[in-house]
């Protein structure tokens, strides 16, 4: 039988695994999505294809796009990729506590915040917005405040663990910076009724990109490394 040890290093390197996986078929499922997408945005309804700055990510999600056209394959395709990135996320947030080491119950929390706030990425894949407008903002609500908590605890956590690592927690502090600005946007527009403008879907984009390089970096710094033995002298 496996010692604990080599099975827990066995279990965070698959956990690490899912990580890679989840977020490169996302990437590529989504540059698929974007080239299938009829075209149109809330500035220009007859403008051609997907604009990086102009379209959400929940454009792709949709039966139709802004120009009114059909949109069904491309919308398939970003929805099943939105729930397969489910697993990658909630394996983000198991492995994340092993990167603050000396901070373990404040690990414990962040897990718990993290794995609530993964159950909203699937949610997201089964509510388009054109279908069930209501159900798709609820859902990003409830993704985004435990997410961005669990987010802050974590950031607070490695700037304070001496074992943690330094670029992490630059990184993190970023990617939360990055995140509330957006969900400020999304609030301001879609529960308090202000406008909506093209820095939206631009920050979405930034928070996005920022999002999925972090856990990528995650998944890199809690892969288990082979400790050195020394020979006896």
């Amino acid at each position: 039988m496996n010692p604990p040890s080599t099975s827990r290093g066995r279990t965070v390197r698959l956990a690490c695994a899912l990580i890679v996986i989840c977020v490169l078929q996302f990437i590529l499922a989504a540059a698929a999505s974007a080239a299938l997408y009829p075209g149109g945005h809330p500035w220009n309804t007859d403008a051609d294809g997907y604009s990086v700055s102009r379209n959400t990510l929940s454009d792709l999600g949709k039966d139709r796009g802004n120009n009114g056209e059909p949109a069904t394959a491309a919308a398939d395709v970003f929805n099943v990729s939105t729930a397969l990135l489910t697993p990658g996320f909630a394996a983000m947030w198991l492995v994340l506590p092993r990167l603050m080491p000396t901070r373990p119950r404040t690990g414990r929390a962040v897990r718990m915040a993290g794995l609530i706030s993964s159950t909203s990425i699937i949610a997201i894949a089964l509510t388009p917005a054109d279908r069930v407008p209501t159900l798709h903002t609820l859902a990003i609500g409830i993704g985004a405040v435990p997410g961005l908590l669990a987010l802050a605890t974590a950031c607070a956590a490695m700037f304070v663990d001496p074992r943690a690592s330094s670029r992490l927690a630059v990184a993190t502090l970023a990617v939360l910076a990055v995140g509330m600005v957006h969900f400020g946007q999304y609030v301001r527009h879609f529960w308090l009724g202000g406008p909506w403008t093209p820095a939206c879907p631009a920050v979405q984009k930034l928070a996005a990109i920022s999002a999925l390089a972090w856990m990528l970096a995650v998944a890199a710094l809690a892969w288990p490394r082979k400790r050195r033995t020394h020979p006896n002298r």
